[in-house]
């Protein structure tokens, strides 16, 4: 079991005790994760006060969550900012340049019915991007595969290897561990899944391994086999 701290976002958590969490990550050398601009919401009464959120959260910083993220010492590699449906185009900027990872959960996404996802968006700035699924909260299952097939049929203009990038170098990054996971690469983990692929052509049977949940054949951890789920 990896270590890992996750503040749940600057709305819902004090700066002081973001600034806490993200300090233990650093000396411990976890993984960050931490929610930010899922709605706008959120964004709203972060930056005015407004909104259905003053009910129950009180006194807003009136800052957005990007500043208050920087001001923590937050905005950099190895902390993962999950959904960002809502950021502006200045603090997606100060996101790319400090090399945060971008985790976009199509599940999630869908579950609310959310529209306009960001992830094209994400790309096409630069950022690190990788996929995740949020919890059983709010999406209806926890397999990646499905978050694949699902941001496939979402962004149809997005290619398939960067999909497939965002679920195996992304995540990794997301967790800290690039280089570690996430590749086929000496000195990496060997940390495998096998799947079925319905053709040998290294094109299409990418194309089917994000569009089509295949069926997995065999998992080794450590270079071991485990039973698939």
């Amino acid at each position: 079991m990896l270590p890992g701290v996750s503040p749940h976002g600057p709305h819902t958590v004090s700066a002081e005790l973001l600034a806490a969490a993200v300090a233990r990550a650093r000396a411990e050398g976890s993984a960050l994760s931490v929610h930010l601009a899922e709605s706008d919401e959120e964004v709203r009464w972060l930056q005015d006060g407004g909104g259905p959120f003053a009910a129950v959260l009180g006194a807003s910083p009136r800052r957005g969550g990007v500043d208050l993220l920087a001001d923590a010492g937050a905005l950099a590699p190895g902390t993962s900012l999950v959904h960002a449906n809502a950021l502006a185009d200045a603090e997606l900027a100060a996101v790319v340049a400090a090399g945060a990872v971008l985790v976009h959960c199509p599940g999630t996404h869908r579950f609310f019915a959310r529209a306009g996802a960001p992830l094209t968006r994400w790309v096409r700035a630069g950022a690190v991007c990788a996929l995740g699924t949020d919890s059983l909260a709010s999406n209806e299952d926890l397999d990646l595969r499905r978050e694949l097939a699902l941001a496939a049929r979402a962004h149809p203009e997005l290619e398939p290897a960067t999909l497939w990038r965002m679920a195996t170098e992304g995540g990794a990054a997301a967790l800290d561990l690039a280089g570690e996971v996430g590749r086929l690469a000496p000195g990496a983990w060997a940390d495998l899944v096998a799947f079925d692929a319905p053709t040998s052509d290294r094109a299409a049977a990418l194309d089917a391994l994000v569009r089509e949940r295949p069926t997995v054949r065999a998992v080794l951890i450590g270079g071991a086999p485990v039973p698939a789920a």
